[in-house]
C-alpha cells in the first residue's frame, strides 16, 4: 500500500484484474436459438397473451404473486455486480478514523504501522501542551488500484491536564458537529455532494496499568457509545505478563459490562472474545529466517514481533478493521450510530413545533410570551439546583478545612507537649550538671589546698624564701 495520487489511467489494469474474479465466475453464454425457435416462442407469448385478455379475473387474482424465473439465455441480470464494482472503482473509499488516548501510549506508532504510511506529519510534532486540541490527518492510500481515503482524528493532549473535566466534552462536539453537518446537507433544499465527515470508528488507548478503567474512560465511553463505535485497545501491552494482561482484559469487560457500555462488535465472534485488544506497534525492521522484513520491537531481554498473534494482537486488529469490517463499520454508523442521533435532533425541532400545532389559531406573540415565561422558569429552576450544587460545594469545602483545621490544632498540641517535655529534660539535665560541676569544684579546691601546704613544707625543709635569698638550712 502507497500514498499517492495516481491517474486514472494508471488503474485501470488493477481495475481489470479486480473484475476477474467476477469474469471467472460468470457462465458461459448460451447458444442463440435458431430463427425456428424464435418463432415459437413468439406463438407462444402470443398465445398466452390472448389466455390474459379472456381471463381478466385469472390475472387479477395473480398480480400481486411474484414470479421467479430462471434465464435460459444470456440478459445481463449477472454483470450486475460489475457495473457496481466500475462505479465504486470512479471515487475514492472513504474511511474516518477517531483515535484517542493519553500520550505515551504508541497512537501514531500504531496508526503507521497499521496502514504502513507515515500519516502524523512530522511537522505537528513539535510541541508539548497541556490542552486538548482535535486534529485531521488526511491522506490518500493505493492499493492494487484501489484507492481510500483516510482521515485519522488525533486528540494530542488527551488526560496530560490536571484538571479533566472538559476534555470527553471537546470530542463529543467534534463528533456531534460532524453529524450536524451531514444532517443540514441531507435536509437543505439544494443537496450538494459532501464527503462523509462522520467518525466510523475509535480506537480507545487504555493504559496498561493493570488496575483496570479510571474515572476519565468511563466517562468517555459513557458519553460517546452510542456515537460511535468504539474498539478498546491496551497500548504498549507488552509490559504485561500473560497472565496480567488476561486479568486485566476480564476486569475492563466487566467494569464496561456494569456501566451498560456497548462497543462494536465485529463479524467474527472469536475477535469479541479477545477485546480489549492488546497492542504493541513498532517503526524497526529486521529480517528473519526467511529473508522477510518483519516489524519488532527490541528489548535487552527479547525482541517482541509485532505482528505475531503470540506477541500481540495487532494482526487481528489490522486485518478486522481494514480487510473485513470496514464496510460494516460505516453502514453502522450509517444506519444506526447517525440515525438515532438524526431522529432524536428531529424530535426536537418537532416538539419546538408542536406548540403552534396544539394551538393554531393563538397569536403567536402570545405563544413567544408563554415561551419567554417558560424560559424563565427554567432558568430558575437551573439557577436553584446549581445554587444548591453550590452549596453542597461550600459545605463539602468547609468541612475539609475543619477537618484540616482540627488536624493541626492537634498538631500543635503535640509538638507543645513534645516542647514541654524536652524543656523539662533540659531542666532536670542542667541540674545534675549544676551538682557535678560543684562536686567537682570542691574535690579541686581540696586537691589545691593540700598541694599548698606540701608545697610550704618544702619551703621550710630546704630554707627557699620568696624575700631574700638564703641558702642552707634554717
Amino acid at each position: 500500500m502507497s500514498s499517492s495520487s495516481s491517474s486514472s489511467s494508471s488503474s485501470s489494469p488493477s481495475y481489470s484484474t479486480a473484475l476477474s474474479g467476477y469474469e471467472d465466475s460468470e457462465q458461459k453464454k448460451p447458444e442463440r436459438s435458431t430463427d425456428k425457435n424464435l418463432l415459437l416462442q413468439n406463438k407462444e407469448v402470443n398465445k398466452n397473451s390472448i389466455g390474459m385478455k379472456s381471463f381478466p379475473s385469472k390475472l387479477n387474482s395473480t398480480s400481486n404473486s411474484t414470479k421467479k424465473l430462471e434465464m435460459k439465455e444470456f440478459v445481463g441480470i449477472s454483470s450486475l455486480p460489475k457495473q457496481f464494482c466500475r462505479k465504486a472503482f470512479q471515487k475514492p473509499f472513504v474511511f474516518n478514523l477517531l483515535v484517542v488516548g493519553g500520550s505515551g501510549l504508541g497512537k501514531s506508532t500504531l496508526i503507521n504501522s497499521m496502514f504502513l504510511a507515515d500519516i502524523y506529519s512530522k511537522q505537528n510534532i513539535k510541541r508539548i501542551e497541556k490542552t486538548l486540541n482535535v486534529e485531521a490527518h488526511q491522506v490518500e492510500l493505493e492499493e492494487n488500484g484501489v484507492k481510500l481515503s483516510l482521515t485519522v482524528v488525533d486528540t494530542p493532549g488527551f488526560g496530560d491536564a490536571v484538571d479533566n473535566t472538559n476534555h470527553c466534552n471537546t470530542i463529543v462536539e467534534y463528533v456531534e458537529k460532524q453529524f450536524d453537518d451531514f444532517l443540514q446537507t441531507e435536509t437543505s433544499l439544494e443537496r450538494v455532494a459532501r464527503t462523509d465527515s462522520r467518525v466510523h470508528a475509535c480506537l480507545y488507548f487504555i493504559a496498561p496499568s493493570g488496575h483496570g478503567l479510571k474515572k476519565m474512560d468511563l466517562e468517555f465511553m459513557e458519553k460517546l457509545h452510542k456515537k460511535v463505535n468504539i474498539i478498546p485497545v491496551i497500548g504498549k501491552a507488552d509490559v504485561l505478563t500473560k497472565t496480567e494482561l488476561e486479568a486485566f482484559k476480564n476486569k475492563i469487560m466487566l467494569t464496561l459490562k456494569e456501566h451498560h457500555i456497548s462497543l462494536y462488535k465485529f463479524t467474527d465472534n472469536t475477535i469479541n472474545d479477545c477485546l480489549p485488544l492488546a497492542m504493541v506497534g513498532s517503526n524497526t525492521f529486521i529480517e528473519n529466517e526467511k529473508g522477510q522484513r518483519v516489524r519488532v520491537r527490541k528489548y535487552p531481554w527479547g525482541t517482541v514481533f509485532i505482528e505475531n498473534k503470540a506477541h500481540s494482537d495487532f494482526t487481528l486488529l489490522r486485518q478486522m478493521l481494514i480487510s473485513k469490517d470496514m464496510i460494516n463499520l460505516k453502514n453502522e454508523t450509517n444506519s444506526i450510530l447517525y440515525e438515532n442521533y438524526r431522529s432524536q435532533k428531529l424530535s426536537l425541532v418537532g416538539a419546538d413545533n408542536q406548540a403552534m400545532q396544539i394551538n393554531p389559531d393563538k397569536n403567536p406573540l402570545a405563544v413567544l410570551e408563554d415561551e419567554e415565561v417558560e424560559h424563565k422558569e427554567k432558568m430558575q429552576k437551573m439557577e436553584l439546583e446549581m445554587e444548591e450544587v453550590f452549596k453542597k460545594k461550600v459545605k463539602e469545602r468547609t468541612w475539609k478545612l475543619e477537618a484540616t483545621e482540627a488536624e493541626l490544632e492537634q498538631s500543635v498540641v503535640k509538638d507543645k507537649q513534645s516542647l514541654a517535655e524536652a524543656r523539662e529534660d533540659l531542666f532536670y539535665r542542667k541540674e545534675d550538671f549544676e551538682r557535678e560541676k560543684d562536686a567537682w569544684e570542691s574535690k579541686q579546691g581540696k586537691a589545691g589546698a593540700f598541694r599548698s601546704t606540701e608545697s610550704l613544707g618544702r619551703k621550710s625543709k630546704f630554707g627557699f624564701s620568696i624575700g631574700t635569698l638564703r641558702i642552707g638550712k634554717l
